[in-house]
């Protein structure tokens, strides 16, 4: 991620990468064929679409791995499919854009919870210090930091299309409410059907946790209400939150990845490297669990 969007300007992250330029070709089509170049600042719109294919190219890589592990995680990948085709296919672009807006908007919030409680008396998201410095624990906040970075591109296209009044207002409330009602629907139903894939549909400690996590202490969805809330505000805008701050340690976050890289490479030349490849600190299964439980959601959205 380069450059990080402060309120009030476009966003200037342009996340390169081989085939940049065909993404970038490919992003540039996508916007003139649903006549938003003209519309809004296609330098942001571009960018945005550009780093969500990388960042989706991530994900696909992520979900090839819970798939490895979880076969009815195709399932529930073919269910989102599903949804989502639905709401393109039965619903205008407009409606789509709308949605795009909402569940950015709850990616961003759950970002922000976990990047201001990683950890803490009441343990924070990770639960453990070496959750939170494990590979995974370290993607996961690099991933908040993308994610917060960006919360805005999608609202701002909304905004330049369809203006900041009450048709803009009522389009993107009215998305919202058909996104969260989908969205926390599907949520517990795949969170139940992968815990028990793994066989803890009874680790009745296991669920504790995560009640608790999201309910208690730090009670992650009290904490992000008040957020979600104000998009339902008139003036809102998801740069009224500044959270600048939290993700500007995103380049110290990739400099410990690159670490992780390294020493993948070491290890991939080394003899038996297949052995020692993708070698990452050993986090307790509770504290993966508490972790994981938090950001599920974002995951689904994204």
């Amino acid at each position: 991620m380069r450059g990080i969007r402060q309120p009030g300007q476009n966003t200037t992250d342009t996340t390169e990468g081989r085939d940049w330029h065909a993404r970038e070709t490919k992003a540039r089509g996508y916007l003139s064929r649903n006549r938003l170049i003209g519309q809004c600042s296609c330098s942001f719109s571009v960018s945005c679409c550009v780093q969500e294919s990388v960042h989706g190219r991530e994900h696909d890589y992520y979900n090839n791995q819970l798939k490895a592990q979880m076969p009815i995680a195709h399932t529930l990948e073919r269910i989102v499919e599903i949804v989502t085709g639905g709401v393109t296919r039965f619903f205008p672009h407009r409606s789509s854009l709308g949605a795009t807006c909402a569940l950015e908007h709850w990616t961003a919030i759950m970002a922000g919870f976990l990047l201001t409680h990683p950890l803490g008396p009441d343990g924070g998201v990770f639960g453990t210090d070496a959750a939170r410095s494990s590979r995974f624990g370290l993607i996961w906040q690099w991933h908040a930091c993308e994610e917060t970075e960006h919360k805005a591109v999608a609202f701002d296209v909304h905004e330049r299309c369809y203006g900041s009044g009450w048709r803009g207002y009522v389009g993107r409330c009215s998305a919202q409410m058909l996104a969260s009602a989908i969205f926390w629907v599907l949520v517990p139903l795949f969170t139940i059907a992968l815990v028990a894939s793994d066989g803890q549909l009874f680790n009745f400690a296991g669920w504790w946790s995560l009640l608790r996590l999201l309910f208690y202490t730090p009670g992650m969805f009290w904490r992000i209400l008040p957020a979600f809330c104000d998009f339902f505000r008139f003036s809102f805008h998801p740069w009224d939150h500044n959270n600048v701050e939290q993700i500007k340690q995103v380049h110290e976050l990739e400099r410990k990845l690159k670490a992780f890289q390294e020493q993948d490479d070491q290890a991939a030349e080394a003899p038996n490297g297949k052995a020692k490849a993708m070698a990452v600190p050993k986090v307790a299964p509770a504290d993966i669990q508490q972790a994981e439980g938090a950001e599920v959601a974002a995951s689904a959205s994204s």
